[in-house]
């Protein structure tokens, strides 16, 4: 994998988890209790993205035909598009609750909410794709670094959120889902460019 494709995919993953939603929400909530019980939220979350990190790379490993990949590439492309022109639309104000949990059920909540979180399904299986070379020589070590870069992102985007939110009783997101959403669809627009310089060269 090269520097500038991992590059693309750490600016990609940071606006999508930077970005408010059920996990951040969760830990958030979480964040005026005792520092294990958030810590356990956010580690539960980030066990449920890489269980659907391994899944998708697994199922795009079985795809062999060329033309599906780069299709399944376009559709990636097409879908960060949508998250980051939703982004601009939404209007958003994030409010922080209290629960009383203990780690174990803040680890269960915290894994269950990522693991049926649609946001972070869709990106796996569509998005996937542009950054895993395909089923040959260097795939697992790509994968490797993708699941390590998720993890250490996920980690300081979700303490980030515990740090700011145990002294802050809310926060009007919009205009942090504009300015993500417009990096989002800037960076969709040139990965979909390098998309349609592989069918170029395939034909």
């Amino acid at each position: 994998m090269s520097f500038l494709l991992w590059s693309q995919f750490v600016l990609a993953i940071g606006l999508l988890i930077v970005s408010p939603g059920p996990s951040a929400a969760l830990v958030i909530q979480y964040s005026k209790q005792r520092h294990g019980v958030y810590l356990a939220a956010i580690l539960g979350g980030n066990a449920a993205s890489v269980t659907l990190l391994v899944l998708a790379a697994v199922g795009l490993s079985l795809v062999q035909h060329e033309g599906i990949l780069l299709g399944l590439q376009l559709a990636g492309t097409l879908y960060l598009m949508y998250l980051g022109i939703s982004m601009l639309k939404s209007q958003q104000v994030i409010r922080r609750g209290r629960i009383e949990d203990t780690p174990k059920q803040a680890l269960l909540k915290g894994f269950l909410v990522g693991i049926s979180n649609p946001k972070d399904i869709l990106f796996f299986a569509s998005f996937l794709s542009i950054f895993l070379p395909d089923t040959g020589q260097g795939w697992l070590s790509a994968l490797l670094i993708l699941l390590a870069t998720w993890t250490v992102v996920d980690w300081l985007v979700m303490l980030g959120y515990a740090a700011f939110f145990r002294r802050q009783q809310w926060l009007n997101a919009t205009g942090l889902n504009r300015v993500c959403g417009l990096i989002l669809c800037v960076l969709a627009l040139l990965l979909c460019w390098n998309v349609v310089q592989a069918v170029r060269a395939m034909l």
